[in-house]
């Protein structure tokens, strides 16, 4: 039975094999597969890393999947020998960062923005909140906007990546930024909850305002979704299995392993307080 590609996975792999091209391009236009040699690495290396500026596990991608576009010319006797045969990722990824809530009211308190840093600003913020990714940030719609019986504000949301639904938390300040940007026109022209602009802008003006409130670190969106992992289950201490069911995991075992961990200080706190009420 043929292995089924996940859309997601598709125009992943599109997207990587489109900055190889740009990078054949900016080392040689007319370069032929046999003249490949294992030296690329440091070209590859040096156009990922120093020029596109791209994480050590992003760079590693997009040389596996050379590797493999080289391993299909060989199977097809194009060249004797694949020149990345014996490539191999040794790099560690870096620990991953996360927002406090003393940044979150920096980042609110920010003066002196322009309209589009004040845009990314919120909209960061909103997806700090939430802990939706991008791309499912991109995709939210008016009709995603959904109320408990109760009164409170949720979104209902698949996921693009997993198809797995997410039912994030809209608070106050949440609702006040759907409200401000409502007659945004990209809002208007697109029909969107949110005017979203692309992943590699929002990088750029996060990068700003992480400087800008003395941050030692830069800021992604993906800092957003792993923040908000972190502060559900270290500042307000939510447990790990309704913090998965906000992010879309389909186990808190994903959460725990690839978002954030429980700190020391968190996991005494609630066995303590576990300890407290059962000597009642």
């Amino acid at each position: 039975m043929a292995k089924v590609i996940r859309p997601s996975t598709d125009r992943a792999v599109r997207k990587r094999l489109g900055n190889l091209i740009d990078f054949v391009e900016w080392k040689q236009p007319n370069l032929k597969v046999t003249d490949v040699k294992p030296s690329i690495i440091h070209d590859l290396e040096h156009y990922f890393g120093k020029i596109r500026a791209f994480a050590p596990d992003v760079m590693a991608r997009h040389i596996k999947e050379l590797r493999a576009v080289l391993q299909l010319s060989l199977l097809d006797g194009h060249i004797e020998r694949n020149p990345l045969e014996t490539f191999t990722h040794t790099s560690k990824p870096k620990p991953k960062e996360y927002l406090s809530l003393a940044d979150l009211e920096k980042l609110r308190h920010l003066k002196g923005l322009d309209e589009s840093e004040r845009l990314e600003r919120d909209i960061f913020l909103f997806q700090i909140i939430t802990g939706l990714s991008h791309v499912d940030l991109a995709n939210l719609t008016p009709e995603k906007v959904k109320k408990t019986p109760e009164g409170l504000y949720y979104l209902d949301v698949r996921r693009q990546k997993s198809g797995v639904q997410a039912f994030p938390i809209l608070d106050d300040e949440c609702l006040e930024t759907i409200e401000r940007y409502k007659q945004h026109p990209k809002v208007r022209r697109t029909g969107r909850l949110l005017p979203i602009n692309e992943n590699q802008h929002r990088n750029r003006v996060l990068k700003y305002l992480a400087r800008s409130i003395g941050l030692g670190f830069p800021l992604t969106t993906k800092t957003a979704r792993d923040s908000h992992a972190d502060l559900m289950l270290n500042e307000y201490g939510i447990a790990p299995d309704v913090v998965a069911a906000s992010l879309g995991h389909t186990s808190s075992k994903t959460t725990l392993s690839l978002y954030a961990r429980l700190k020391p200080e968190t996991v005494a706190k609630a066995v303590t307080e576990a300890k407290r009420k059962k000597a009642k």
